[in-house]
């Protein structure tokens, strides 16, 4: 197999830190295309564990990004950096977060991950999760002490990002996390107005349930009713108009 063809070629001496066609290490390499067995004979003939390619990404984020869950066991049990990040701020369990890859998320955060780690955009793993629409994920991270109070560059907060995407069951998970229902972004948007721009009446529903307020306007002066009304959502508008 490649693992035979690579314990050969170190058996001839060649050099770990070899640079393959793509301009990267073969470690990286390796990891990219999730060989475990070919990572471990790398990494124990001397190859870092932590060589990262001009993006700043280190073999664990490049083989959570593949999705091999073999690649990034071989790397953690070699030592890989967990609080390594790329050149836009984001660690392997970001990447885990936004795919939805639960298997990782679980992988990476029982060796101990950083939860909390912020991105250039002052995005989360959370974050990541919740606006992709990742449930289950939103649920692990929630379980493993992820914080509900981050916001982006933008004023948003994991439970503004999933109400405006529509993403019901996330929404669900995260008012389980008693988050501040009202809040604002930069915009003085509420989660219960951008539900109602995107005509997510299941979402709006859940806010309502869980004491949004619909009568606070935005820094356009609309309500969440007059926010569904622009966009064509008169149902949900005369809805959201009979609670407030």
């Amino acid at each position: 197999g490649e693992a035979d063809v690579v314990e050969m070629l170190l058996a001839a001496n060649v050099r770990t830190d070899a640079i393959g066609p793509r301009d990267e290490a073969v470690a990286l390499a390796a990891a990219r295309r999730g060989h475990a067995d070919v990572l471990l004979a790398l990494l124990g003939s001397g190859a870092a564990v932590d060589a990262a390619d001009r993006d700043g990404q280190t073999p664990l984020i490049v083989a959570t990004r593949a999705g091999s869950v073999g690649a990034v066991q071989a790397l953690l049990s070699r030592g890989a950096d967990l609080r390594a990040v790329d050149r836009a701020g984001r660690p392997a369990l970001a990447y885990a977060a936004a795919a939805g890859e639960l298997k990782l998320v679980d992988l990476l955060l029982g060796a101990k991950a950083p939860v909390d780690v912020v991105d250039a955009q002052g995005g989360t793993p959370l974050m990541s999760a919740a606006t992709a629409g990742h449930a289950p994920v939103v649920a692990r991270l929630l379980q493993a002490g992820a914080s509900i109070k981050v916001r982006s560059k933008r004023g948003d907060t994991p439970l503004l990002a999933a109400a405006a995407a529509g993403h019901a069951p996330v929404v669900t998970a995260l008012l389980k996390a008693k988050p501040a229902i009202d809040e604002v972004n930069a915009y003085g948007d509420t989660a219960l107005i951008l539900a109602a721009r995107g005509g997510h009446r299941e979402i709006c529903e859940a806010l309502l349930a869980a004491g949004a307020n619909p009568r606070l306007r935005n820094a356009d002066r609309l309500t969440a009713a007059e926010a569904a009304t622009l966009r064509g959502f008169g149902t949900l508008a005369k809805a959201l108009e009979a609670r407030g």
